[in-house]
């Protein structure tokens, strides 16, 4: 079973460039994060995924460097439901290659 999480820039001031939210759908017994999506603070949803970074041709294992449920309990983020991730993952647009 899958978990889903989100989590809010840490400071009141976001800097340019950065997402005011981000959104995690973990694989708690692998510790990883399969898919992400970023909400910025003009609105548009930005996705990535273990396939969109394997773009590059490089395997991927998490979008997110080390284990993420260690983090995500420091970072106090909160548990979301699939459906409100699905919603979000839908109306997102790729990350682009960098």
């Amino acid at each position: 079973m899958l978990n889903y999480f989100r989590g809010r820039w840490p400071d009141d001031e976001v800097p340019a460039g950065e997402p005011l939210w981000s959104h995690y759908e973990v694989d708690p017994t692998r510790d990883v994060v399969l898919r992400s999506v970023e909400v910025f603070e003009d609105g548009h949803l930005e996705r990535n995924s273990i396939e969109l970074e394997a773009r590059g041709g490089l395997p991927c294992v998490s979008i997110v460097h080390g284990p993420f449920m260690s983090v995500a309990a420091q970072a106090q983020l909160e548990s979301i439901g699939a459906g409100d991730f699905e919603n979000l993952w839908e109306r997102g647009v790729d990350k682009p290659l960098a």
